[in-house]
């Protein structure tokens, strides 16, 4: 068996924290469609001296450019950079060591947001997305920067489903119904395989994969703690 994620609700256990930073810097960027869509110039700096801190990223496909962004540069100093697009918050997040370190928040245009944790670049613990009225829409659990479970909620504060993932991999999805039923579909190796169930999930689980082994227990369709073990 190799390393072990635990967690006892959202909680990663033992997770190391990092201390908050006071120096704070905003950085304001403005995005636009341009006429000519080979064209870079759709994405700017209100103030060129920011270039030190991120650079912008392109997606497209035969000359054409699709999609704009930005991402942090490596060793920028430390401290807390609030970053806006169009004057609208996007992104608040902390570096110590020259690296992502602490509470992050990412926000979009629809109103809805993230919160999440860094340790050096990457996700630990718990990202929660949240609906524009505050409402909790999932909680993705992550551990070495990868995630392990998902659990999505509907805009009625119910449960909708768990997704279970194994090396980036959706191994496990259990969707739950209006009418208490429960579709189950699941991997074997390369073969897919799909269930429904009338019956609610209770008590102790085991879900037991070639490259690991989840743990759960259930109250009620809810996960309340669980474990996964790489093999």
């Amino acid at each position: 068996m190799g390393e072990q994620t635990v967690y006892n609700g959202d909680t990663l256990l033992r997770r190391d924290t990092v201390n908050e930073i006071n120096k704070t810097k905003n950085i304001y960027i403005q995005t636009w469609i341009p006429a000519n869509r080979t064209s870079e110039d759709r994405i700017r700096l209100v103030n060129p001296s920011d270039s030190d801190y991120v650079k912008f990223v392109f997606y497209g496909d035969m000359g054409i450019i699709n999609y704009a962004y930005y991402e942090f540069k490596k060793n920028i100093p430390d401290g807390k950079y609030l970053v806006y697009i169009n004057d609208r918050l996007d992104r608040e997040t902390t570096f110590k060591g020259h690296k992502k370190n602490g509470p992050a928040h990412n926000y979009y245009s629809s109103g809805e947001y993230d919160e999440l944790f860094y340790k050096n670049d990457t996700i630990r613990g718990v990202l929660k997305s949240y609906f524009s009225n505050g409402d909790l829409n999932r909680k993705s659990f992550f551990y070495k920067g990868k995630i392990k479970l998902r659990i999505i909620y509907d805009g009625n504060k119910q449960l909708l489903s768990n997704e279970f993932y194994i090396n980036d991999s959706l191994v496990r999805y259990e969707r739950f119904n209006t009418d208490g039923s429960i579709n189950v579909i699941w991997k074997e190796g390369h073969i897919k395989r799909t269930q429904l169930l009338i019956e609610k999930f209770e008590g102790k689980r085991v879900y037991d994969y070639i490259n690991g082994v989840f743990e759960l227990t259930y109250n009620n369709n809810q996960i309340i703690n669980w474990t996964f073990t790489e093999k």
